[in-house]
């Protein structure tokens, strides 16, 4: 739907950003964004920046909607999730990889 987008620090990757269609059977409608930052780099305008920029082409591209997915117990994430304008909307999940499985929460914001 949206390309990635990366940020860059002195010629290194240190974060990334894109939105996909959602998965989820309840927000097809939905673009569902996947951002994740270099934890060096936390605290230094870099997820912000990618988001909103993020957030900028959804709106251009005419998107109603937006959803996340944050692990429920990260609560540094779900900060930045909430600083940014996102809300849980009430939705959660198991994610299982391999043997390890985490709770998440869905994030949802209103881009028009």
């Amino acid at each position: 739907e949206v390309r990635p987008t990366v940020a860059e620090v002195e010629g290194r990757i240190v974060g990334f950003v894109g939105a996909l269609p959602s998965a989820d059977t309840d927000a097809r409608r939905d673009s569902e964004l996947t951002v994740s930052v270099d934890p060096d780099c936390w605290a230094h305008g870099v997820g912000r920046k990618l988001v909103e920029h993020q957030v900028r082409l959804l709106r251009h591209l005419g998107r109603e909607e937006a959803t996340t997915w944050v692990m429920a117990d990260d609560r540094p994430a779900r900060d930045f999730s909430e600083a940014l304008g996102w809300k849980p909307d009430g939705s959660r999940r198991t994610r299982t990889i391999g043997h390890w499985s985490t709770e998440e929460v869905r994030y949802r914001l209103a881009l028009r």
